[in-house]
């Protein structure tokens, strides 16, 4: 038997979204899906078109679509279309994560 990933959201907000969002990407203060390099305000929770309210996980842990083998404990930040990649030396950290994750898995994240 598999057991699903959990996710316990402390505080979430609505943005309007200025790009389609997809579940479980991380997303900006502007409310476009995450570029890479960019700081994350925290992470969707429902698939979003452009001009529609967006549900966002702002603290706490969450889901995030990874784009590469993730290691708990590692520092996670975004690839250019909100997809959760290892903390390069420069690159900004949007979360931490909790568990292991390949490409195409979830991984549950802590956002501070």
């Amino acid at each position: 038997m598999s057991i699903k990933a959990t996710f316990q959201p402390i505080i979430s907000i609505t943005i309007k979204a200025t790009s389609d969002l997809a579940v479980n990407r991380f997303v900006e203060t502007t409310g476009r899906q995450c570029r890479s390099e960019m700081k994350s305000i925290g992470v969707s929770q429902n698939d979003c078109l452009n001009g529609e309210w967006a549900s966002v996980i702002v603290v706490g842990t969450a889901l995030v679509l990874a784009n590469e083998a993730i290691t708990s404990g590692s520092d996670v930040s975004s690839d250019s279309m909100g997809r959760a990649i290892n903390t390069g030396t420069s690159a900004t950290i949007n979360a931490i994560a909790l568990s292991d994750a390949e490409v195409g898995e979830l991984v549950k994240v802590l956002i501070p």
